[in-house]
């Protein structure tokens, strides 16, 4: 009953689709956190109810691998805040740039996937379709070479819950594989 609410609003355009998720995160009592940190879980499966001030103090005390998932979460956090407010997108695009910065450094592959997942994310929030686009095709190429199907999957996913257009012939890829 919540995912018809959910779906009947969000394509009614009545709310946004991070507000949605909030919405019915609080009503069934299921913490957005395993939505908004998908694939991050180890960042916060030992915390009672985390937040953003609960992962900033964790990320001044990490290093290495830690501190890149961190980043990456406090940048998810950001976008997907309700309501697309412009200092919570600067905030998310700058955690999750730091992330990837770091992510390369250390040849840490899926934390660079998770990184240009929610940048992409970030793009179709700010309005920028074409670099939304091109984070998605460079996570899907990455994945392709290395053969990581699960965030093969997990970019098109977003790619097209996100985009305002998703194009054809890449829906009708996906849905092959």
């Amino acid at each position: 009953q919540l995912s018809s609410f959910f779906f009947f609003v969000v394509n009614e355009n009545r709310i946004d689709l991070d507000s949605a998720l909030f919405m019915v995160s609080k009503q069934s009592g299921i913490s957005s956190l395993y939505i908004v940190g998908e694939k991050m879980g180890d960042v916060f499966s030992d915390a009672n109810n985390p937040d953003l001030t609960y992962f900033k103090k964790q990320l001044a005390a990490s290093k290495g691998v830690k501190r890149i998932r961190l980043l990456n979460m406090i940048g998810s956090l950001y976008a997907f805040q309700p309501g697309s407010r412009k200092n919570d997108l600067d905030s998310a695009f700058s955690f999750l740039k730091t992330a990837q910065q770091e992510a390369i450094a250390i040849k840490d592959d899926k934390d660079v996937y998770q990184s240009l997942c929610v940048q992409g994310k970030y793009y179709f929030e700010t309005g920028n379709l074409a670099m939304a686009d091109s984070c998605f095709n460079k996570v899907i190429s990455l994945c392709v070479v290395t053969g990581n199907k699960e965030y093969e999957a997990m970019a098109y996913d977003y790619w097209s819950v996100y985009a305002p257009i998703f194009p054809v012939e890449k829906r009708m890829g996906y849905a092959k594989k």
